[in-house]
């Protein structure tokens, strides 16, 4: 719940994340953040900026490409990010594949 209803939040330059992150209601209420710089790897469920509408396509790409490749992935897990309908209108269909090509679905 780091950034949890920070309204007045339009930067984050750069958020470092690992791969054993758990993301809880991170960007919950962000409404109005703009840019944000993904640097290292999501791993885990619970990725959710849907509330955050205002994000840049960079900003969408840098979540895309921070996903961990779970395409050999085989506990049955369905991993999943989620950008919402907003967001997700942003980008094409060759961009929403950078996360599919990683063996993640976009919500």
């Amino acid at each position: 719940s780091m950034f949890l209803s920070s309204t007045g939040l339009k930067t984050i330059p750069l958020l470092i994340v690992h791969k054993d992150l758990t993301f809880s209601n991170t960007f919950k209420g962000c409404a109005n953040l703009e840019n944000l710089t993904i640097q290292g790897v999501i791993g885990k469920n619970g990725f959710d900026v849907q509330d955050s509408t205002k994000l840049t396509k960079e900003s969408l790409l840098s979540v895309l490409d921070a996903l961990e490749d779970k395409t050999t992935d085989t506990s049955g897990t369905v991993w999943k990010v989620t950008l919402g309908a907003t967001n997700t209108a942003k980008l094409s269909a060759d961009e929403l594949k950078i996360a599919s090509d990683k063996g993640w679905s976009v919500e």
